[in-house]
């Protein structure tokens, strides 16, 4: 599976792009149980007090790729 985090994204229209950076997270998921799940659900429930139940799915992250566009390079310069 993969997960995507756009860390900026500004759109440029004189010049017909946007500036970007970015990553990427590549790994397998599985389903998290026992008291690592009862950890999990805790803090999710408090930000969310409605929740009465849930999956809590961890992802093993095998590599992270990221990105950032030259322009936006340049333009921090």
């Amino acid at each position: 599976m993969s997960f995507s985090v756009i860390a900026e994204d500004k759109i440029v229209s004189e010049k017909h792009t946007t500036y970007f950076r970015s990553v990427v997270a590549f790994g397998k998921t599985r389903i998290v149980e026992g008291d690592k799940r009862l950890e999990a659900f805790e803090a999710k429930r408090r930000k969310i007090s409605e929740c009465t139940q849930v999956y809590i799915i961890a992802i093993d992250v095998k590599y992270i790729a990221g990105k950032e566009d030259i322009e936006y390079i340049n333009a921090k310069r």
